[in-house]
């Protein structure tokens, strides 16, 4: 989904639903004080943007929607899950890919925010390696899984078959950092892909690995 596509329907529902004037309608603009909505008129709004994109917009993230921002940024979010979803097998908790962006036919890169509740926390809430691992390899199962979209053919399964050349960088980063991955396809033969990716935090290297992939 688009942020620009996002932000145009969203305009449009407020001021067509609500009637909020669309000059008011800013990236800083107070859902109730500049936009004089109540909790009943967001709750309405998110129903009406989840019907609208066919997503879903969890309960719990309601009470952090104060600006429009904030808004997009929710809305956004939850697109992007209901798109991954659609690439890869793997579903909430096990999902590790919450952004993905095609660059070429052999090239992309992800994001992932670490949760609090993220299964590969430690009991310092860091996470394991095996983790960045893991969310290197649904990174390039959504790769795989978008060229075959684009090809017109089904999604598949696939599983690690190995991993090369892989180093870890201490500390391992911590719930509420990001993972940014870049991933390059090195060769492809039949079912079997083999890719170089680097996953950082900050700028600062933390994984990187050459992994070979059967789907």
């Amino acid at each position: 989904m688009e942020k620009n596509e996002m932000i145009e329907k969203m305009v449009s529902i407020l001021a067509s639903e609500f009637e909020v004037e669309e000059s008011v309608i800013t990236p800083e603009a107070n859902i109730k004080e500049t936009m004089h909505l109540d909790s009943l008129s967001l709750v309405d709004m998110v129903g009406m943007v989840q019907e609208e994109f066919g997503v879903t917009i969890p309960n719990a993230d309601l009470p952090s929607i104060k600006t429009f921002a904030d808004c997009t940024t929710t809305f956004i979010h939850a697109c992007n899950m209901r798109d991954i979803q659609s690439l890869i097998p793997q579903r909430p908790p096990i999902l590790m890919v919450e952004e993905y962006v095609f660059d070429d036919e052999n090239s992309c890169h992800s994001l992932l925010t670490i949760a609090e509740d993220n299964l590969f926390l430690d009991e310092n809430h860091h996470m394991a390696s095996e983790g960045i691992l893991e969310h290197i390899a649904q990174t390039v199962a959504a790769h795989i899984g978008y060229r075959r979209k684009l090809a017109g053919s089904e999604v598949n399964y696939g599983y690690i078959g190995d991993i090369k050349r892989c180093q870890i960088t201490e500390p391992m980063p911590s719930a509420g950092e990001q993972l940014s991955t870049v991933l390059h396809i090195i060769s492809q033969v039949e079912n079997i892909t083999m890719i170089s990716a680097e996953t950082s935090v900050n700028g600062r290297v933390v994984v990187s690995c050459r992994m070979k992939l059967a789907n």
